[in-house]
């Protein structure tokens, strides 16, 4: 051919060289590749085997190539009858899992691979033979088996945790009502006149009841939340006259806040009133506490096309932007109530969100460091 061509010799020679020198960069880095790739023969004999694909068999590369399948793999069927189908259907297989518990490693158990073996064919189509190629995926299969067992463990753990609040609160309700009824007794045995100071006594008594009273309430929510039991008893109601009841009530407890709510309109509303009235109790209660200065909390309510809206601003210390996408989590104390020393369990916010949610509703905050928050929530308008 140089002779036929003696004017474009050189650049055979030169295509020639960069072939081979292409060829060798492709052996060597199929040889020294991290994965098993052997070609095995129509024959069922070893053709080629790279680094890899003979140390995962325990061999070196000579006592690989030129021997018969089975006489290399013995007693691993699983390996015979791929290759064997491929080989003779000519359909390859891809990304295969296989288990082998190789003889030589017998202390590392049984070893995780995906295997694939492509058909080698000629240009007419006729096999010749199979390319194996096989990848250890045994750490994270194992990896992923040990996370599996810490998940169990922690749902189980999760389970007795829930199983525990549920008993406990239970447990816990009716000596906390015994409690508060000898304290309402004091207070009115006592009276103001008789004894000013043990009727004071008798009212901080019924005052930390109640807190735990609401602590109890909210792990009880919290258990049924999470077994998927807060059930709602919905049913039609003017939520213009709930939002007013709660907060003249609140009004009274809280002489440093001017609680503002100047909707006279009646808008009536699908939903579970006495859920709906927990949510407006913890979040008029929480601007009442990031607002330790006093002033104004105003109680919003919109009526849109889809939707009523309703939110509570206050003018207190708000919230870092940071901890908003965590406000709703369960437990979650943001950084101000810490840096504040501002009291709560992180679960009030929890709840609300759980019962906007099964309403079908939203609920959100805008806040600014220092100049307040503003939290809303949406009801749609079902009809009953």
């Amino acid at each position: 051919m140089l002779e036929a061509n003696p004017g474009s010799g050189r650049g055979i020679v030169r295509s020639t060289d960069r072939n081979t020198l292409a060829v060798d960069l492709i052996s060597r880095i199929l040889n020294e590749a991290p994965v098993s790739i052997t070609y095995v023969g129509r024959d069922l004999i070893y053709k080629e085997c790279n680094q890899e694909g003979a140390r995962s068999m325990g061999l070196t590369r000579e006592r690989v190539i030129g021997r018969h399948l089975h006489q290399v793999v013995p007693e691993r069927p699983e390996l015979w009858r791929t290759v064997e189908k491929v080989i003779g259907t000519g359909r390859s297989v891809h990304s295969l899992p296989v288990q082998v518990t190789w003889p030589f490693r017998p202390t590392d158990g049984p070893l995780h691979y995906l295997m694939s073996c492509i058909a080698d064919k000629d240009a007419a189509g006729h096999v010749l033979g199979a390319v194996v190629v096989r990848l250890d995926v045994t750490d994270l299969v194992r990896t992923g088996e040990r996370l599996e067992r810490q998940t169990e463990l922690l749902e189980r753990l999760k389970e007795r945790k829930d199983r525990f609040i549920s008993i406990a609160s239970h447990e816990l309700k009716n000596p906390i009502t015994t409690i508060k009824g000898y304290a309402q007794l004091l207070e009115k045995y006592l009276g103001k006149d008789k004894d000013p100071k043990l009727h004071q006594f008798a009212q901080n008594i019924s005052l930390q009841v109640d807190k735990i009273s609401l602590l109890i309430n909210d792990l009880l929510d919290v258990s049924k939340i999470e077994q998927g039991k807060l059930e709602l008893r919905k049913h039609t109601f003017d939520i213009t006259k709930l939002i007013r009841r709660i907060a003249t009530e609140m009004q009274k407890n809280s002489p440093r806040h001017h609680i503002r709510f100047g909707v006279r309109k009646r808008h009536e509303v699908y939903a579970d009133e006495d859920r709906i009235g927990q949510v407006l109790i913890n979040l008029i209660s929480n601007a009442i506490k990031y607002s330790p200065k006093g002033g104004d909390i105003i109680v919003g309510l919109d009526d849109e096309d889809r939707a009523l809206t309703v939110s509570v601003k206050d003018m207190g210390i708000g919230i870092n932007k940071s901890d908003i996408p965590r406000l709703f989590s369960r437990f979650f104390r943001s950084t101000r109530s810490a840096e504040s020393r501002i009291s709560g369990s992180g679960l009030g916010l929890f709840i609300c969100k759980q019962i906007i949610r099964k309403h079908g509703g939203l609920i959100w905050v805008k806040t600014k460091p220092h100049k307040g928050s503003t939290f809303y929530f949406s009801l749609p308008k079902e009809t009953g």
